[in-house]
């Protein structure tokens, strides 16, 4: 049965778009060095500050038994990220990023060294 338009008339068959499939190639930006650079980075940025989050509260739970303490340094280890960020994407815009980044990521190591430091020499207290 032919299909007609509201007026009566036979509708044209319509052929189906020949254009073809987009292909998606998920890690293709990785093609681009200076993005697998910053990419990796990041990654390992990432890696280490979770490194770090962890032993920190390992060590709170090891030296002190208590859950309440525990929570205190998981707190206190994001809220100046929530409360500092909104200032932090302000001090982004306006100053060079990568000096930032390098300021940024030397005093977090600097920062970890201290406690590794810390804790190798035993005086370390909660």
């Amino acid at each position: 049965m032919d299909q007609r338009s509201t007026d009566g008339a036979p509708l044209e068959k319509v052929e189906a778009d020949k254009t073809p499939p987009v292909t998606v190639k998920p890690w293709g930006s990785l093609a681009y060095p200076q993005f697998s650079l910053l990419a990796g980075t990041w990654f390992f940025s990432a890696l280490g500050q979770q490194m770090r989050q962890f032993t920190n509260l390992w060590l709170v739970y090891d030296i002190t038994k208590d859950p309440l303490q525990l929570g205190l340094v998981g707190l206190f280890q994001g809220g100046p990220a929530i409360l500092l960020g909104i200032f932090g994407g302000a001090l982004a815009d306006l100053v060079d990023r990568k000096k930032l980044i390098i300021i940024s990521q030397s005093t977090s190591m600097l920062l970890a060294a201290t406690l590794a430091t810390l804790m190798l020499s035993g005086n370390i207290q909660v």
